[in-house]
């Protein structure tokens, strides 16, 4: 069910314990941002961009709810476990983060969500370490890879204080998001049969089939500093080119090393006829 997209905060003890975790950053330069500096459109793209990753951090934070259950009900190391539940709170922190942003720039776009799309429940013929392998790959090896890749590559490009030092920010977090999924394959993967690869080989194609639509578009490389950088976002076309490169690069290939190869239909079905795999 979609439903407008709005934030609450309770305050008191939530916060206060909130902040035990996630201090809030004071060096935060939330003053230096001027809107009214730039185009109209620029800022109204703007506004969408930071509020779409407020929205993209809520799912994150249920994403990585079924990734620390799912590690738990493996019996994943306690380590490991405890890791991955300080995600939450960093996912948290980057919800805040774009919210405000988008009210630094005049408001948050209006925009309607579906949470409940992000809740995953094991299906009742994988074994807990099958459900554990399928989303640590999803999350952490596509998702927060393709993540990572797009909030990097924008920071280079921006030039505002504010959205640089969000990025810095957020990015300081997604290091570690991302790199679950290495130490995850560490510990799992000599019991991963060669059914199981193979299973995941569709696995991952199917969750890089959900990010088609930012590389089905004219794609351009990320061209000199404009407005829409300045404010911290990418044009459509620039974001479907670092998408696709970052799938290709650091999904596709290294996971084909590992024997999780996608096979030429389902390749097909998640890129479109017109990528090559990668070599």
């Amino acid at each position: 069910m979609r439903q407008d997209f709005v934030l609450e905060w309770l305050g008191g003890a939530a916060e206060k314990r909130f902040r035990r975790v996630r201090p809030e950053d004071a060096s935060l330069p939330w003053d230096t941002l001027r809107p009214s500096d730039y185009d109209a459109r620029a800022v109204e793209g703007a506004r969408a961009w930071w509020t779409e990753l407020a929205a993209n951090e809520v799912a994150a934070v249920v994403q990585f709810s079924s990734v620390l259950s799912a590690l738990a009900c493996a019996q994943a190391p306690l380590d490991l476990v405890g890791m991955t539940s300080q995600f939450l709170s960093d996912e948290c922190a980057h919800v805040e983060l774009g919210a405000r942003a988008a009210m630094a720039l005049g408001g948050a776009a209006p925009r309607t969500v579906d949470f409940q799309q992000a809740v995953a429940s094991p299906p009742s013929d994988l074994t807990p370490l099958q459900w554990a392998n399928e989303r640590v790959l999803r999350v952490s090896c596509v998702a927060e890879v393709l993540a990572e890749a797009a909030a990097a590559r924008t920071f280079v490009a921006c030039t505002e204080p504010l959205p640089r030092a969000l990025y810095t920010s957020i990015l300081r977090d997604e290091v570690y998001h991302k790199q679950l999924g290495a130490l995850y394959i560490e510990w799992a993967y000599e019991d991963w049969s060669d059914e199981e690869r193979a299973r995941l080989g569709r696995v991952v194609a199917d969750e890089l089939a959900k990010f088609r639509g930012l590389w089905s578009v004219p794609l351009a490389p990320v061209g000199p500093t404009v407005d829409e950088h300045r404010l911290g976002f990418l044009k459509r076309g620039e974001l479907g080119q670092v998408a696709l490169d970052a799938a290709l690069r650091d999904v596709v290939k290294p996971l084909a090393e590992i024997g999780v190869t996608i096979d030429d239909e389902a390749f097909a079905r998640a890129f479109g006829p017109d990528v090559t795999r990668p070599t």
